[in-house]
Formats: C-alpha cells, structure tokens, sequence
C-alpha cells in the first residue's frame, strides 16, 4: 500500500468545547479561503438553541462578503430528519450568500461523511464534529488543526473533487 505522508508543522487537539471557538476565530481571521466538507448541519432554529451551528453560517457569510473564497459541502442522509436538516441548513447559508452544494452519488448510493475545514494554505481541522447543537454542546468529539503545506494540498484536491461532482443549492424565494 502506497499511502503518501506529509511533513506537520503543528497539531492542536481540539476535544468537545475548544472546536467551536477555535473555527469561529479562524474564520474571522481567513484572508483566502475557508472551505468545509461537513456530513450533518443543522441551523433548524428549534435544534439550535444556542444559536451556535447559526453563528458559524453568519462568520462564513461575512468572510465571503470579506472576499475571502467560501464553500461548503454539506452530506445528505437517507434518514429524514438529517436530510432536512442539511436540506434546510443548506437554503440558509445559500441564502446568505455562501456557496454550499450538496455531495450524493448517482442512486444516492454513497454521501460525504467527512467532517473537515481548509483555512487559507496550510491549516486543516479535521475530526468528528458535524455542526449541530449537540456535536458543538453535548456529544464528545475530538478533532485537530493541523498545519501542513502538503496535507492542506492533498486534502484540498480531494474538496475540489468532490465540489465538482456535486450538486449546488438552488434556492428560490
């Protein structure tokens, strides 16, 4: 198996409350780029009760208002509560001006379940956090921020993959 390896600058353990503020600020400090591939987003005002998943949509509206180069890639379930979840949630950034598609394969046979953010060059979050009240409040999760040049460029091969495979938000008033 030939499996490439990447040099690491860093690596930041992010467990349960330090993924949030962490993305949160990143976002605000992105000049390029913020792009993320999450399975599950749930902005739904009755399951966001912290406004938490919302305030992550309105950091990404604002850095892509900053011209800073958003997207998001947003799974899809064949469970009906997450498929509207990330139906909804998808509307909502669309809305707010953020470019989000959604990633099925033909027949709906295989989704992203990946859960990862590109920042700018070099610095990829990775881990198990979906965006939802529970996975940012409740659940135990652990992701890291990693610096690597070369991660962030396999990684980001793998995201634009992906993006043009996918299927855009069309949302109509």
């Amino acid at each position: 198996m030939n499996i490439p390896t990447y040099p690491v600058h860093s690596a930041i353990p992010l467990h349960d409350s330090n993924y949030l503020p962490y993305i949160l600020n990143k976002i605000d400090s992105a000049n390029t780029r913020v792009w993320a591939s999450v399975f599950i987003i749930d902005a739904r005002v009755h399951n966001d009760e912290l406004r938490s998943v919302r305030t992550v949509i309105d950091k990404l509206a604002y850095a892509a208002w900053r011209n800073v180069d958003v997207r998001v890639i947003v799974g899809t379930a064949t469970v009906e509560d997450i498929y509207v979840a990330c139906l909804t949630s998808s509307y909502y950034m669309k809305e707010r001006g953020i470019a989000v598609r959604t990633y099925a394969s033909p027949h709906r046979r295989k989704s992203t379940h990946s859960k990862y953010m590109l920042f700018d060059e070099d610095l990829i979050v990775v881990g198990s956090n979906n965006w939802t009240h529970n996975s940012f409040h409740l659940a135990v999760n652990s992701s890291l921020a990693v610096e690597s040049e070369g991660l962030s460029e396999s990684i980001s091969r793998e995201f634009n993959a992906i993006w043009q495979t996918s299927n855009e938000v069309i949302y109509e008033r």
